[in-house]
């Protein structure tokens, strides 16, 4: 069944291997907005502040982004799909340990302007 879906990605721009970051921040978005509109469409991307802990527990003070992206008349199963492919590409590219990804069910829609 078809439906509507708010897509999420929380990106943290610190190299997972030396635990800083290595690309100044507008390069990093820059990445980010041609894979996401490569894969997905569309989207927002909103600069962030955070903490993240390792896998080997340090925890690091990073710049990053949130990326919000709707997509239209699909299934849940290939938004998720969108959402992985977007994420293992992004992670590569940022040599990111893991990205925290979020799908939601839309019950807004794209409302048009009308002049």
């Amino acid at each position: 069944m078809a439906q509507n879906f708010n897509l999420q990605l929380n990106i943290g721009f610190n190299d997972k291997d030396t635990k800083v970051q290595l690309l100044p921040t507008e390069e990093c978005i820059d990445m980010v907005l041609d894979i996401v509109n490569d894969i997905i469409g569309d989207c927002t991307v909103l600069p962030t502040v955070g903490t993240y802990t390792h896998d080997d527990g340090h925890r690091v003070r990073e710049h990053g982004c949130q990326v919000t992206a709707c997509i239209f008349d699909t299934s849940i199963e290939m938004a998720k799909n969108l959402l992985a492919k977007a994420s293992q590409r992004i992670g590569k590219a940022l040599n990111q340990e893991a990205i925290v990804t979020n799908v939601t069910n839309l019950t807004s829609e794209l409302t048009p302007v009308i002049y």
